[in-house]
């Protein structure tokens, strides 16, 4: 059977990505329904890039494993992400506009 998963490529927007990463969350049988367990499974992702960023500042692999690692572990935590993001309504292009516009106007020290 013929996936229905919208295509992304590197021109993708934002919101396309958040909408296949949304499909996979579907196809692959995923917790639609709980952001608990969601949040939680992002928070073991966020702990697997400290792990690899610890890792990269050791000498136990070569540099390009390293960041081969920590690049797999950074798109883990923003897969889970934008399935989160998903599960609970959030438009996350819309989301992150509305916050840069007040971001632009904070002071930063």
């Amino acid at each position: 059977m013929p996936s229905t998963r919208p295509a992304i490529n590197d021109r993708s927007t934002l919101r396309e990505i958040q909408d296949y990463v949304w499909s996979m969350n579907v196809e692959r049988g995923f917790d639609l329904k709980n952001p608990e367990k969601k949040m939680l499974l992002l928070t073991e992702e966020v702990g697997e890039v400290a792990k690899a960023i610890r890792k990269l500042s050791g000498l136990k692999f070569t540099e390009t494993m390293q960041q081969t690692e920590l690049a797999e572990e950074i798109a883990d935590v923003f897969i889970v992400l934008t399935g989160l993001a998903s599960l609970t309504g959030i438009d996350l292009f819309d989301a992150f506009m509305k916050k840069e516009e007040k971001n632009i106007e904070r002071v930063w020290k």
